[in-house]
């Protein structure tokens, strides 16, 4: 398992995903990566990892996180390759 995989998933373990974030427009799944994300810290380096953590396919996890910036919930910082995903 991927180093940040694994913390992620320790840190949905340890917090569990707790479904008081679902708000007006937001699914369940979005609400989980949101979570997810405060879990590890704020930051998402490996959207991947994300949905093998949370049993979701890359593209969904993409899909749904362009979706939340939409929301205004993440945004997207530096590049492609070094960038990161952060909660706004």
């Amino acid at each position: 398992m991927h180093f940040v995989q694994a913390r992620v998933k320790e840190a949905v373990e340890h917090f569990g995903l707790v479904p008081s974030l679902e708000q007006e427009g937001m699914s369940k799944v979005q609400s989980r990566i949101l979570e997810a994300i405060k879990a590890g810290g704020g930051r998402l380096y490996f959207a991947p990892d994300l949905g093998a953590t949370l049993g979701i396919s890359r593209i969904s996890v993409l899909r749904n996180l362009h979706a939340l910036v939409a929301m205004g919930k993440l945004r997207r910082v530096g590049s492609r390759k070094t960038g990161y995903w952060e909660l706004t």
